[in-house]
């Protein structure tokens, strides 16, 4: 999708950002963009760090097994880590004070995921990597 982030390959791998579409490949993550081939892309995995970088304010709850991350100005936005495992949740009241289930939840492994999941609720957050 235009604006994803995703490795490029041109000697060595770097982050780049989906500008335009040459076209298209079965495969998500394996599009023909500018100056790279299909086997020159692969997703970017969602990390700790990346997800720092971009507002997210880690908490672990002294009752909870898991970990979270919470969008920083958005206390309904949030994220599970669970066993190495991302999942990008929407509530409707603060994540804290609710027992409710979300009103949408994404299972995340990569970068370019997590920025469909952020544009699906209406959230168009630059990505800094």
């Amino acid at each position: 999708m235009l604006g994803d982030w995703v490795y490029g390959y041109d000697g060595e791998w770097k982050p780049i950002c989906v500008k335009q579409i040459m076209g298209f490949h079965p495969s998500i993550v394996a599009v023909h963009t500018y100056g790279y081939q299909p086997d020159q892309i692969k997703p970017i995995p969602i990390t700790p760090e990346i997800l720092e970088a971009n507002g997210w304010v880690h908490y672990h709850p002294y009752n909870k097994k898991a970990e979270y991350w919470q969008l920083r100005g958005w206390v309904d936005v949030n994220i599970k880590v669970n066993r190495g495992h991302f999942f990008f949740s929407i509530y409707g009241k603060p994540f804290k004070e609710t027992f409710f289930r979300p009103h949408f939840t994404a299972h995340l492994r990569y970068v370019h995921e997590l920025q469909h999941a952020l544009r699906l609720c209406g959230l168009d957050k630059e990505i800094v990597l």
